[in-house]
């Protein structure tokens, strides 16, 4: 086979749209590229194009849909000769004769592009459609199949998603995202492209941690993380809060107000209280993956005893179980060698169970 132009990966379509593949596999460059413009998929594909369709429902997610199914049928009246852009042949070219397309694509759309440290990059899509909601909606969200070493994906119920339909970009409307990140370093994410989107439209990411908003409209968004998975750290919101100009009796309250915090801290009740077991929540235990050693991090600072520690695999099957472990703020549990992709580590205590998403890779 010729590769110098291979591009690799599999493209994404669905009723909101498509995605293009990207480059992955170090067998060949692994240099992440995405395919041109004329490789976004479309409704059609050309002959010897591989493909699949994905038919399994994940039941945390369908709630009440249901599928009857039914038979995949090829038959030779599909068939159309369609001459390609300057009679080249290329794989997932889309058609210019649209003719035959059962609708106008004419709802808004938002394509964002994440570059990560290592040099991965992900495209991911968002788009309207009247019959979509922010909840799993089948035929309208696309998972994410091909993990990467580093990676980006919408969330739905804290699954992974690279296209997303939803009903609005209204004010209030949220749309959580994912990364992953196997080395320190610097990611970005921007805008790709806006198709149908209004002018008026603000669109933000927002860091949840900082309590911070980034206008994507103006500018990429850039920030240096360590490795970990980060699945509510941060999300595209279309309004972020005014900001207040004080004036100067407002300052002299907000000065007010800071003396009596700062006094309200030296208290030693307040701090007795603070650090409470029953104050103690899910967030207050962090599991991270260590891809270097081959571990599972679990920051446990207030020295909780951990009953058990489960990993499983996305098809609910428990595939590694930790038991007698020791109470210490920081815990390193030896995990063993999987198929690289995204698992689910539940970890239990006495009165919390806490759930976290993790990628693990070779």
């Amino acid at each position: 086979h010729t590769l110098r132009e291979y591009v690799g990966g599999y493209a994404t379509y669905n009723l909101i749209g498509g995605v293009k593949a990207i480059a992955t596999d170090d067998r060949i460059n692994n240099n992440n590229d995405s395919s041109s413009d004329d490789h976004e998929p479309g409704q059609y594909i050309p002959v010897g194009q591989g493909f699949f369709i994905n038919t399994v429902l994940d039941e945390e997610l369908s709630g009440s849909i249901t599928v009857n199914g039914g038979d995949v049928i090829f038959k030779n009246s599909q068939r159309a000769f369609i001459r390609e852009e300057n009679y080249v042949s290329r794989f997932l070219s889309q058609e210019k004769n649209t003719d035959n397309l059962k609708e106008a694509e004419t709802d808004a759309k938002i394509r964002l592009d994440f570059s990560s440290p290592l040099g991965y990059n992900r495209q991911i899509l968002v788009g309207l459609n009247e019959n979509a909601t922010n909840g799993f909606d089948l035929g309208y969200d696309a998972p994410l199949n091909d993990y990467g070493i580093e990676d980006f994906f919408w969330l739905i119920n804290n699954r992974e998603f690279v296209i997303q339909g939803v009903s609005n970009f209204d004010e209030d409307q949220v749309l959580p995202v994912g990364i992953y990140i196997s080395k320190k370093g610097t990611f970005s994410i921007k805008i790709n492209a806006l198709e149908n989107v209004p002018e008026k439209t603000t669109i933000y990411l927002r860091d949840i941690e900082e309590n911070k908003y980034f206008d994507l409209r103006e500018s990429e968004f850039t920030m240096d993380i360590e490795p970990g998975a980060y699945y509510e750290r941060f999300e595209i919101v279309f309004s972020k809060p005014e900001e207040e100009v004080p004036d100067s009796e407002n300052e002299e309250e907000s000065s007010t107000d800071e003396t009596e915090e700062t006094n309200t801290e030296g208290s030693e009740e307040e701090i007795e209280e603070i650090i409470l077991p029953e104050n103690i929540s899910n967030s207050d235990i962090d599991i991270f993956y260590m891809g270097n050693n081959k571990e599972l991090a679990i920051s446990n600072p207030y020295l909780l005893p951990i009953q058990r520690v489960e990993i499983y695999n996305l098809l609910g099957q428990k595939i590694q179980q930790y038991m007698e472990i020791s109470n210490q703020k920081e815990i390193r549990l030896p995990v063993l060698e999987y198929a690289t992709g995204i698992y689910i580590v539940k970890l239990y205590t006495e009165n919390l169970q806490v759930s976290k998403n993790i990628m693990l890779n070779q």
